[in-house]
């Protein structure tokens, strides 16, 4: 989810200059993301050391999202997560994870796990058209507990200004 949310961010900008203005946050993100793959490869190189190489990637994730939080960073971000995205990327040529590409995953996902938890993706789409409806007829009762509902079954619901999409919840997948 980092990748993802570190994908969609725009900007041109020289990365100093944007971090600088975007602060404390933005700051360590462009660092962490220079030195991802000097860190990344030293912990590989000790004994060939993969939970610390792999704690330096969640690490890198957890600055992603903590810097995602910038009103600023999905317009401005993308010149100081370009160097992490590279860095997630070492992943998949290095080690093999994060092969897909981050829509593909989520699509994946969504598959295999509603099917495991019984949840059937048509009926998901409806009750998020029938949800869409209830917002437009400005029916806060009913989209609030049709979002219940779906949040219940294990479905997170995500609007934007593109429209609403939905995921499966991953917190218990490993139950």
């Amino acid at each position: 989810e980092a990748r993802e949310v570190a994908e969609v961010m725009g900007g041109e900008d020289d990365p100093e200059v944007v971090a600088e203005e975007l602060g404390r946050d933005a700051i360590a993100m462009l660092d962490l993301g220079r030195r991802f793959q000097a860190r990344f490869y030293s912990a590989l190189d000790d004994d060939f050391n993969g939970s610390k190489a792999l704690g330096h990637c969640f690490e890198l994730a957890r600055a992603i999202n903590r810097f995602a939080n910038h009103k600023q960073a999905r317009k401005r971000g993308g010149p100081i997560v370009a160097k992490a995205l590279a860095g997630l990327a070492l992943l998949a040529d290095t080690l093999g994870l994060m092969m897909m590409d981050s829509d593909e995953f989520q699509a994946e996902v969504k598959t295999k796990r509603s099917r495991a938890m019984g949840i059937d993706p048509d009926h998901v789409e409806q009750l998020l058209k029938d949800r869409v409806q209830a917002r437009t007829d400005r029916d806060w009762g009913k989209a609030d507990a049709i979002r219940d509902e779906l949040i219940a079954a294990g479905v997170i619901v995500m609007d934007s200004a593109e429209g609403v999409s939905w995921r499966i919840q991953l917190d218990d997948a490993t139950d």
